[in-house]
């Protein structure tokens, strides 16, 4: 699926008006474009952010960009959400299916998520009925909170996020 630059941050819970969000380095968009609304990883070897391209990343450095960042732009600090366990998002399913409140949810691609896998990151919320072994029909959008262990990001200390060691749930 092709990102396309969108929101996903819905609501907080606990009533917050806004995300928490922290300024990151990202190189220049001729070698990485990064658009609002895609799941990013720390990526070790360049030592930025760049949008996630599957299951296998650092689950303890996921942030969601919350600005875009163009092919012809400058290597700059750029806008990310950083989860908390009261924050709700909104991601497209790699294909429609049945999905149960409670289901984990894995990577597919920067902003698409599929149900369960290896790799969970997140958990398929719905806060009007959450009661876990209710299906919603077939759907192409979730709602979902990410786990404390893909929300602490590269070098942020946020000790209300746990320390993302062993924290999954």
């Amino acid at each position: 699926m092709a990102a396309v630059n969108k929101t996903a941050w819905r609501y907080n819970v606990s009533g917050a008006k806004k995300p928490v969000r922290q300024r990151m380095l990202v190189a220049a968009g001729s070698s990485k474009v990064i658009l609002q609304g895609e799941i990013c990883f720390f990526d070790a070897a360049t030592e930025d952010l760049a949008p996630v391209t599957g299951a296998t990343v650092n689950l303890h450095a996921l942030m969601i960009a919350d600005e875009e960042q163009k092919a012809g732009d400058a290597a700059r600090f750029l806008w990310f959400i950083v989860p908390t366990e009261f924050d709700v998002f909104e991601f497209a399913l790699d294909a429609g299916t049945s999905i149960l409140w409670g289901d984990e949810l894995q990577i597919s691609d920067s902003q698409t998520l599929k149900k369960s896998g290896t790799d969970p990151i997140a958990q398929a919320v719905d806060v009007l009925a959450p009661n876990a072994g209710v299906t919603w029909p077939t759907i192409t959008k979730v709602l979902c909170k990410f786990y404390k262990a893909a929300k602490a990001a590269a070098g942020l200390e946020l000790p209300w996020l746990g320390n993302g060691a062993g924290d999954a749930a």
